[in-house]
């Protein structure tokens, strides 16, 4: 499989799907290469782009982050848990 290099790409049609029985699973969210989607719907949007003086279209990538710290966790080793 050739690697992926720019994150849009993942989703054109003759890029082959990474996880096939994920895309398949109607329990999924998986479409595609596309873990996830959501769509937030707030007003009116079509009166919001007739009433505006100005309209900038671009495309913006972000890091993966994690809005929160990970778990707290300790692994100990079975000669440490019999001391």
């Amino acid at each position: 499989m050739d690697p992926v290099v720019e994150s849009e790409s993942v989703l054109e049609d003759n890029i082959p799907v990474v996880h096939p029985d994920l895309d398949t699973d109607p329990n999924s969210p998986v479409d595609g290469n596309a873990a996830d989607k959501g769509n937030v719907v707030a007003g009116d949007v079509d009166q919001a782009f007739e009433e505006v003086d100005l309209i900038v279209e671009e495309s913006f990538e972000f890091p993966r982050t994690t809005p929160v710290c990970p778990p707290m966790s300790v692994v100990l080793p079975p000669a440490a848990r019999q001391a």
